[in-house]
């Protein structure tokens, strides 16, 4: 009618023969089901758009399995190819600035075993030599021993600050 979706389905009913003798259907309306995807494919281009448009990436850090999730938009700050960062904690540390390392490598660990959050900054070199600043802020996750088990959060440039 315009207005919904329906879903429909037809199987044929077959005589002994194996001819055709009757049509067996059933009609589903899916409105409901196809609003929701729509609103979720909006909801989902919104955040796409928020996050390029701000600059901001998100990250999601497995610690049990060292995968390391990095939106598009974080390879971006790094000035990275699309696709190309490996996924680990490793590749990850390589890429800091290497007199920033040290010290962000004993914020990540203090934050680990201390704090509820991850709050670091530090600074990276793009292939042009240029350097770059980047704040890193998560939600660190832990389970019922209080042991972390992931870190989610968000990573933005730090505005004004290039060194050459």
């Amino acid at each position: 009618d315009g207005l919904h979706t329906y879903l429909s389905v037809k199987v044929p009913i077959l005589d002994p023969a194996g001819r055709v003798s009757a049509m067996c259907g059933i009609s589903t309306d899916i409105t409901e089901r196809k609003q929701t995807e729509e609103q979720l494919r909006l909801s989902e281009e919104r955040l796409r758009r928020a996050l390029t448009e701000s600059e901001v990436g998100i990250w999601d850090w497995d610690l049990q399995s060292d995968r390391l999730y990095w939106s598009p938009d974080v390879e971006v700050l790094f000035a990275l190819a699309p696709g190309s960062f490996p996924g680990t904690y490793a590749a990850y540390i390589g890429l800091i600035y290497a007199l920033d390392r040290g010290s962000v490598l004993m914020q990540i660990e203090h934050s680990l075993h201390d704090q509820a959050t991850l709050n670091i900054r530090h600074r990276v070199v793009w292939t042009d030599h240029s350097i770059h600043g980047l704040t890193w802020t998560g939600r660190i996750h832990r389970n019922a021993d209080g042991v972390a088990t992931r870190v989610l959060g968000i990573v933005h440039a730090i505005k004004g600050h290039s060194d050459t």
